[in-house]
C-alpha cells in the first residue's frame, strides 16, 4: 500500500513538514522575530489589505474558470481572513502563531482532502487536520519550556487552536461560498432561459 495517494498530496505533506520545521527551528528565535513582526502600525493597513483580499479570492473562487484558478481564489480568500484577524489581535507574538498555524492546518487540511478524495474512508478531513495542528501547537509549546526565558503558554496554544480552526474554516468557507455563487448562477441561467420562451 502506498503511503500516499497522489503526487499532490506528496507535495502538500512535504509543504506541512517544511512549515513545521521552520516553526520548531525558529522556537529559541521566536520572541525576537515576533517583536519585528507585523508590528501594530501596520494593523489598520494589514487590515484593509486583508479585506481587498478576502473579496478577491471568494470572487475569484466564485468565478473562477478552471479548477486550479477557484482553488488559488479559495487560498487568497483564505489568506485575506487570516490577515484580518491577525490585524485584530494586539501581540505580535500571537500574530505570528495566527500565521503560522493556520497556515499549517490549511496544509494539513488540504491534503487530508485530497486523499479522502482519491482514497475515501476519512470522513472529516476538517475535524482531523484541527486537531493534528493542535497537536503540533502542542508540541511547540511543550518544547519550549526546555528553552531558557520560554515557558509554556496556555494562551499560545489557545491561539494555535484558534489559527486551526481559521486555517480549516477559511478554505471551507470559501469552497461553500463558491458553491453557492454556482447555484446562483446557474438558477439566474435556467431563469433566464425560461423567461426567453
Amino acid at each position: 500500500m502506498r503511503l500516499f495517494t497522489s503526487r499532490r498530496e506528496r507535495r502538500i505533506w512535504a509543504c506541512a513538514a517544511a512549515l513545521v520545521a521552520v516553526i520548531f527551528s525558529t522556537l529559541g528565535l521566536s520572541r525576537a522575530l515576533a517583536g519585528s513582526f507585523l508590528a501594530r502600525q501596520f494593523a489598520e493597513e494589514a487590515f484593509t489589505a486583508g479585506f481587498a483580499i478576502l473579496l478577491a479570492g471568494l470572487l475569484l473562487a466564485a468565478v473562477g474558470w478552471s479548477t486550479a484558478a477557484r482553488d488559488i481564489g479559495t487560498a487568497v480568500a483564505a489568506a485575506g481572513a487570516l490577515a484580518i484577524a491577525a490585524a485584530r489581535v494586539t501581540s505580535a507574538a500571537d500574530r505570528t502563531h495566527l500565521i503560522e498555524y493556520a497556515a499549517l492546518a490549511a496544509l494539513i487540511h488540504a491534503a487530508l482532502r485530497e486523499r479522502a478524495a482519491r482514497r475515501g474512508g476519512l470522513r472529516a478531513p476538517s475535524l482531523a487536520a484541527m486537531i493534528a495542528t493542535a497537536l503540533v501547537g502542542l508540541a511547540d509549546e511543550s518544547l519550549q519550556a526546555l528553552f531558557p526565558a520560554r515557558v509554556f503558554d496556555p494562551r499560545d496554544l489557545l491561539f494555535n487552536v484558534l489559527a486551526a480552526v481559521l486555517g480549516t474554516a477559511g478554505p471551507s468557507g470559501a469552497r461553500w461560498t463558491r458553491r453557492q455563487a454556482r447555484r446562483y448562477l446557474a438558477a439566474s441561467s435556467r431563469a433566464i432561459r425560461g423567461a426567453r420562451r
